[in-house]
């Protein structure tokens, strides 16, 4: 299985910058009264977590297996469902400008007996779920957040409003007017991505079965509300309570900030604004923790998991070659 952009040195550059970005955040927030605070960790919110990150990745799984179900689709187990998605994942944390994660998964979904054609189509209708959501999590956030405390937290999220505002015009575009794309742009791919994006909207809006498309719908804000979850839980693993609105409130704010990154994964990106978000909420000297453990439960965790399963596949995929010849 070849993988675009997937390579030892991308691999190399891109797990380089997370440590770099970790050990920058962690070493400005570091001091003698970091060990102390260390010495307050309570181990059961850690096993906590775990269990809260589980039910993310269970639902995010289901309710990719339940968009496969509108559709017909019956072949996708949970399991699978789960390891396609974790794999995207994974693939969006090393490879530059994310291109690797669709066509890997369009070609797992094909090994359980679904058309590539059909695989798009139910990973974009995932994608959009999954915004439709975020939107919504905004609205709702910024009505408890605005006007915000500081000119940074006002900065990120600016930023985070901005690039949702884009992502929805862009979707607006592409389901309602995309003959007006070729008076912007004469790049064809592009073109053919407004349209595809609008036929497998319509497509799943005629033909899917309702009550399967509308348990994904729930699926997906349930795996949202697990993963609003962790802030509040990591701030009371470190002693540094802070309410769940906060939680949600913040990771909604990032969510929104990471629908489009330049950089795999998010990674500086991510760090940066919950550095900022977080910082008069918990203690200094916890902070730099704070966000690297932040960070490992609502991205790295998962991102390793799929780098595993990736590794799995890869195996499977060159002993079916090899017997094949």
């Amino acid at each position: 299985m070849k993988i675009p952009g997937l390579t030892p040195r991308n691999l190399r550059i891109s797990i380089s910058f997370i440590v770099l970005v970790a050990l920058v955040i962690f070493l400005i927030t570091f001091s003698k009264d970091t060990l102390i605070a260390l010495r307050k960790i309570n181990p059961v919110y850690f096993i906590l977590l775990f269990m809260v990150w589980v039910v993310y990745a269970v639902f995010d799984g289901l309710k990719l297996k339940f968009l496969a179900l509108s559709v017909g689709e019956e072949n996708l187990d949970l399991f699978s469902a789960i390891k396609t998605i974790q794999i995207g994942i994974f693939l969006a944390a090393v490879v530059p400008f994310q291109v690797a994660g669709l066509p890997v998964q369009i070609y797992i979904l094909s090994r359980r007996g679904i058309s590539p054609g059909k695989g798009a189509a139910i990973l974009t209708m995932r994608g959009i779920v999954s915004y439709g959501v975020i939107v919504l999590a905004m609205i709702f956030a910024l009505k408890y957040i605005w006007p915000p405390e500081s000119n940074i937290i006002r900065g990120v999220i600016t930023y985070a409003v901005f690039v949702v505002i884009i992502v929805f015009i862009i979707y607006i575009v592409a389901i309602l007017s995309p003959g007006i794309v070729p008076k912007f742009t004469k790049n064809e791919k592009i073109i053919k991505e407004f349209r595809i994006l609008r036929e497998t909207f319509l497509t799943f809006v005629k033909t899917s079965r309702k009550k399967e498309l509308l348990l994904a719908l729930i699926f997906t804000i349930i795996s949202f509300l697990a993963l609003t979850t962790i802030p509040y839980l990591l701030s009371r693993a470190l002693s540094n309570a802070i309410p769940y609105l906060n939680s949600f409130i913040f990771q909604t704010i990032l969510q929104g900030s990471l629908v489009f990154t330049p950089t795999p994964g998010g990674s500086g990106i991510a760090e940066t604004a919950a550095y900022f978000l977080f910082r008069n909420s918990i203690k200094k000297e916890i902070l730099g923790v704070f966000v690297i453990l932040w960070r490992f439960f609502t991205a790295y965790l998962t991102a390793l998991v799929g780098g595993i399963f990736l590794l799995r596949e890869i195996n499977v995929s060159e002993n079916q070659e090899i017997s094949q010849d």
